[in-house]
Formats: structure tokens, C-alpha cells, sequence
């Protein structure tokens, strides 16, 4: 949360920030303000678990309660493109490069109209394996039979795991762009390395800087997702997190050298934190249960 309070207020969705203490109560007026639908996500997370999208306040409180870490609600920001953009910048430089742009092509069917979305769906690879998990959360009326070439997105946000398609845009890296994501990067400090997962208008505006809004800030735990591109071969993605992952390294080498303070990971010490990262998870998943 304290990486969003560093943006530009333009730029970013309102987010009312929820600690899920004991103590805790849900801040209905704030959330009220917002206006539905909204998404609740944990404050931190992997590959979008626990994301949900709200419809009303009965969904938030059925959320709030099997929710036992803290988590942000935010208005859903409902404009047609997504897109992940790699940012990586060498402390001490005043310009950092974009290494990878990722679009996001919504799950989504088509009608026919004869079959039910229910039909249209099971026709698709996608479909029938996202089904039992859409059919739970009655994200659309499934048993509606669309119109003629009517589409109908069947996922609220970006999810490679719920069917999105994942395409490599990096061709679209230029230096109107780069200097759009250099502002917003310069805005919250210290920030050398993560993806901004960005809901646009297009891609023009985009590159302006028009239009647009941040829905992640993801670190050193994110993903060059623009190699999961089907088109691409399994040798081209590990180097590209190859590529990345050296990136990081020399970016934490220079800070180190900088005289930045740092932890030394032992072997205890791993495994505390993979123990702490495990229970994490196993707290986030009890939300999509």
C-alpha cells in the first residue's frame, strides 16, 4: 500500500486499505464512497489469488469475513485494454529501459445466437477448464444465449491463470512510452525493478500518457509474462528470465556496493521464509475456496 500512496493520484484506482485484525471492522463508509462493483485483493500476493470482483456489500462482508490477512479495495477500473509493462533501471540512472510489454486478451465468447454461454464456453479449451471456477463465481449469466457475433468477457481482469491470452507487445516499446513509464516510475522512489500491470483506453493514448491507470505495482517476485506468449518456445522464455533475473542481481549488487543494508540469506534463514510464504498463500486461498 505504501507503493500507491507514491503515485500520482490521476494514475491510480481509489484504494481503501483493510487490516483484517481481530479488531478489525469493515469501513463501509469509505467502501460506500467507492461505489460498486469494486475488487477486494490481498495486500500482497502471487498470479492474482484472492482477487475478486465485488458486486455489493453482502459479497465485501462474505469476503471480509474468510479474509485472515490484510487486503485493499479498490474501484474496478473497467477501461478495454490491459497490459504489463517490465520496467528496469540501474540505481544511479536517471533513465530506466521497458524489457518486455505483455497484452491481455480477456477470456471472452462470441454468440452464435443459438448456444448459451454456457455452451459457447465449453466449445473452447479455456472454457472447459475455467469452468467449474467461473460457474462458482457467477461472474455472467451462463445460461443466456448471447446475439449474433455479441462477445461477451467472461473475466473481469488480467488473469493468465483464468484464461487470459498472454501476447508479447514489445514491439510496441518506443521512447514516447518509455518516457510515460519513467514519469510514473520516478513517482514512488526507489523503484528498479517490477511490472506495472496498467488498464488503458489504447494504445496511443497510452504512450501519451492518456487514459490509463495502474492496477499493480508488482517487485522482485514478478514475472516477464510477455514470454507466455504462445507463440514463443519454452527455450525463449527461460532466457528471458535469465536475462531478467541478472538484471536484478546487478541492480542489487550496485545497491549493496551503495552501502544499502542488507540481510544475509542463510539456509535457516530460507527456510523460515519460505515457511512464512507458504502459510501466506495457504491464508490468501482460503478466499477462493
Amino acid at each position: 500500500m505504501e507503493i500507491h500512496r507514491r503515485l500520482p493520484y490521476s494514475v491510480y484506482p481509489e484504494t481503501v486499505f483493510v487490516n483484517c485484525d481481530e479488531y478489525s471492522a469493515m469501513p463501509e463508509n469509505e467502501v460506500a464512497a467507492l461505489g460498486f462493483p469494486l475488487i477486494a485483493k490481498p495486500d500482497f500476493g502471487v498470479r492474482s489469488m484472492g482477487v475478486k470482483l465485488i458486486h455489493n456489500m453482502n459479497e465485501l462482508h462474505a469476503y471480509h469475513r474468510r479474509a485472515s490477512f490484510n487486503y485493499l479495495i479498490q474501484e474496478y477500473i473497467d477501461l478495454p485494454c490491459e497490459a504489463g509493462v517490465f520496467f528496469v533501471r540501474m540505481p544511479g540512472e536517471r533513465k530506466g529501459v521497458i524489457t518486455g510489454i505483455t497484452g491481455k486478451t480477456f477470456f471472452a465468447v462470441v454468440g452464435d445466437g443459438v448456444s448459451t454461454i454456457e455452451q459457447l464456453m465449453r466449445q473452447t479449451p479455456r472454457g472447459v477448464l475455467q469452468w467449474t471456477w467461473l460457474r462458482r463465481e457467477k461472474l455472467s449469466d451462463y445460461g443466456r444465449i448471447p446475439k449474433l457475433n455479441e462477445t461477451v468477457r467472461l473475466m473481469p481482469f488480467g488473469n493468465h491463470c483464468r484464461g487470459t491470452l498472454f501476447t508479447d507487445e514489445s514491439h510496441r516499446i518506443n521512447e514516447q512510452l518509455t518516457a510515460t513509464i519513467n514519469r510514473i516510475c520516478h513517482c514512488i522512489g526507489e523503484f528498479y525493478y517490477g511490472r506495472l500491470d496498467i488498464r488503458f483506453n489504447t494504445w496511443n493514448e497510452f504512450a501519451a500518457g492518456l487514459n490509463f491507470r495502474i492496477v499493480e505495482v508488482n517487485g522482485a517476485l514478478s514475472e516477464p509474462t510477455h514470454c507466455y506468449d504462445p507463440k514463443h518456445s519454452y527455450g525463449f522464455a527461460v532466457r528471458e528470465f535469465i536475462r531478467h533475473h541478472r538484471y536484478m542481481c546487478r541492480i542489487s549488487n550496485e545497491l549493496y556496493r551503495r552501502g544499502a543494508s542488507v540481510d544475509r540469506l542463510d539456509f535457516r534463514m530460507f527456510l523460515r521464509e519460505l515457511d512464512s510464504h507458504r502459510k501466506a498463500l495457504a491464508r490468501i486461498r482460503t478466499v477462493n475456496s
